[in-house]
């Protein structure tokens, strides 16, 4: 009996996570560490006929966060303070579009970094519902960049399972991938030591286009996308 409970919640969360998305996507900040408070407009779309209730957390990467930068999430109920990571009211979600608010402060402090938007159907934080990624580019600057040759750009691990990178990618503004059928089926904004999530794609060859901040193909690779076996 405890085991067909547990097996209802993780199919029940499924089910549901398979009935969300989101707009824009990616989801992206770019910024100067200049700038004083940047928004993000999150659109999350609830495909179901059925009400639920909803709580967000942030989740960091210590690796690449700032201890200057901050961060605060304005929900349905309330406009949370600097770095709380997570709502303590519940967030009434509908069918259709609920919006949140997402602001990144720099703080005059330059760098990248990925922070993980994680909703949950608990108080608790026990039923994940759905995930994704804030790609937060804070590293613009004044400086003149010298080009590197398309040729010198590296694609990492591939074949890959759960994320891929690209390393001499200083030209690199985004990165376009397409089936073999020839349709974009996602993209990502880029910025260095960027790694960019693909666990959820089918196994099977890709193509990867890369492109500068003007729009120009930089250059274009293949990838091969492999069951990760979790």
């Amino acid at each position: 009996m405890k085991f067909l409970y547990t097996f209802l919640i993780v199919f029940s969360a499924f089910a549901l996570s398979a009935q969300i998305s989101h707009r824009p996507n990616p989801l992206a900040i770019k910024a100067h560490k200049d700038s004083t408070d940047v928004k993000l407009n999150v659109y999350l779309n609830n495909e179901a006929d059925t009400t639920y209730e909803m709580y967000w957390k942030l989740v960091k990467d210590t690796s690449t966060w700032m201890k200057e930068w901050a961060t605060y999430v304005c929900d349905s109920q309330l406009c949370y303070n600097d770095n709380r990571d997570y709502n303590s009211l519940a967030n009434s979600w509908p069918k259709g579009e609920t919006k949140l608010e997402f602001h990144f402060k720099p703080n005059g402090k330059d760098g990248c970094t990925i922070i993980k938007l994680i909703l949950y159907g608990d108080k608790n934080f026990t039923q994940e519902i759905y995930r994704t990624s804030i790609n937060i580019n804070n590293c613009i600057s004044n400086s003149i960049n010298v080009a590197v040759p398309s040729s010198n750009i590296k694609l990492y691990p591939n074949p890959a399972s759960e994320y891929f990178q690209i390393s001499n990618d200083s030209n690199v503004d985004k990165i376009k991938v397409y089936n073999m059928f020839g349709r974009e089926i996602k993209s990502f904004y880029h910025y260095n030591n960027a790694q960019h999530e693909i666990g959820e794609l089918k196994s099977g060859m890709y193509i990867l286009k890369m492109i500068d901040e003007k729009g120009r193909l930089v250059k274009t690779m293949k990838l091969n996308k492999v069951y990760s076996g979790a």
